[in-house]
């Protein structure tokens, strides 16, 4: 992804934080830059008392280089800031960080951090020995689960051989008492294996030293992390909640164009896992099925709703009346629940039916109640940011897939369209185009509703 417009942007960045006399340095994975890049982002380190003027001096610049999108998600002293393009099918993005800082603990002042930096292509760095004795404290600080690349492993155990005098006198400023003693004994002896096999001893060890030393400015960076965390828990979700949904009879593609739009926003996104997919609702509460023993792998979703159609005359009004209270439900809380927790990994939620098809297609889910009854369910369940509905001619649709006559495609075709009057945001697309075009369609229209710009 990374090219030469990122590259410009790169520069075009840097020389206004010099321009502006921000210092900053590079943290990690620079070589190359700025026009290649090895990695998927960049991180730099910002002076703390500038954050803010290096974030609009970002935001500035990437507008002003023509990326239509833009989109960011802050967690603790990060800014991860992204900038995309679909005309030009690029995109940047770019991480800085508040000082060197943990869980709201400050590992390092930044002025002592920047007197060890280096210049790599008009780049500020870190020096060589810095960048790996600090990729390991920042791997190993407050974390549960060491998550160390087989690079980055590398870079750690080569610094100690060949530096190990520079990585104990580096050490023994951050550890304290008897078990800071047997770390150094550790290195001493090569048993470079403690560093890792250690490693949640060693953070603990390291955060009591910084507490020591500085207990006041320790437990004030730690309640304004808690703090955040707790506003990006409880509030964030209801103004940045990035959902869509796709509803259509089946035979227009729903399966194809949903895994291709995901596609593509991990793509922008410069990111494997952007996405997160549900099937028809968000399944806090099992399948009734689940609850009356039938096995999980016996069920295929599309044969059983094939059935579930043909078996309508089975479903009274009192079971109906159960199964749409215990779905309505699911939407209630799920979304509470499950939504709320994909904004607060910056993830996008993506739904493959959605409670719409209690009202297009009560068959699909085995009820037979009214037309307002449905409609009063479905007002209840909390509504997608976007909804998108695939149309297309219903001999075309049938001819793709037999399970729905052309009769009732032609029902459900008018009951989708009348789903309008209703409700907002829902857009209409013509699912005989391609999957390519159909996809684009339906990206631009997802970041139009849900990106700054």
């Amino acid at each position: 992804m990374w090219n030469r417009k990122c590259g410009e942007i790169l520069v075009e960045y840097v020389k206004k934080l010099n321009d502006n006399n921000i210092r900053y340095f590079i943290l990690r994975n620079y070589q190359g830059l700025p026009f290649d890049n090895q990695s998927k982002d960049v991180d730099i380190v910002i002076e703390p008392e500038k954050i803010k003027q290096a974030h609009t001096l970002l935001k500035q610049i990437m507008n002003g280089a023509g990326l239509e999108y833009y989109d960011e998600f802050r967690t603790g002293a990060m800014i991860c800031c992204h900038g995309m393009s679909l005309k030009q099918k690029t995109a940047i993005h770019i991480d800085i960080i508040e000082g060197l800082s943990i869980k709201g603990i400050e590992l390092e002042d930044f002025s002592r951090l920047y007197k060890n930096t280096i210049s790599y292509n008009n780049l500020t760095v870190l020096q060589p020995q810095y960048e790996a004795f600090w990729l390991y404290i920042m791997k190993v600080t407050g974390q549960k689960k060491l998550q160390l690349k087989e690079e980055y492993s590398k870079k750690i155990i080569n610094l100690i051989r060949n530096d190990k005098e520079f990585f104990l006198e580096e050490m023994s400023r951050r550890m304290w008492g008897s078990y800071g003693r047997h770390i150094e004994k550790a290195i001493k002896e090569d048993r470079i294996d403690v560093l890792f096999k250690e490693h949640r001893k060693i953070s603990k060890n390291i955060i009591f030293s910084l507490t020591k030393k500085k207990p006041v400015k320790v437990l004030a960076g730690r309640m304004e992390f808690v703090l955040e965390k707790i506003h990006r828990i409880l509030f964030r979700y209801r103004k940045f909640s990035r959902t869509f949904c796709v509803i259509a009879p089946d035979g227009t593609g729903k399966s194809t164009v949903i895994d291709k739009v995901i596609e593509k926003i991990n793509y922008y996104y410069i990111c494997e896992n952007k996405c997160n997919l549900y099937h028809f609702r968000p399944g806090i509460i099992p399948n009734l099925k689940d609850v009356f023993g039938k096995k999980k792998e016996e069920q295929n979703l599309e044969e059983d709703y094939a059935q579930e159609r043909k078996k309508l005359e089975q479903a009274n009004p009192k079971c109906s009346f159960i199964r749409i209270c215990y779905y309505s439900f699911d939407y209630i809380v799920g979304w509470r629940k499950k939504v709320r927790r994909d904004v607060h990994y910056d993830r996008y939620s993506v739904f493959y039916l959605y409670s719409y098809d209690l009202i297009v297609d009560p068959k699909r889910s085995k009820i037979n109640l009214p037309y307002c009854v449905r409609r009063f369910f479905v007002a209840l369940t909390p509504k997608p940011k976007v909804t998108f509905v695939l149309k297309a001619r219903p001999q075309v649709i049938h001819n793709r897939k037999k399970e729905l006559t052309i009769e009732e495609i032609s029902r459900q075709s008018a009951e989708y369209e009348r789903l309008k009057k209703y409700y907002k945001k829902i857009y209409y697309l013509n699912a005989e185009d391609d999957v390519d075009t159909i996809s684009n369609e339906m990206l631009k229209i997802v970041f139009d509703n849900c990106l700054e710009y």
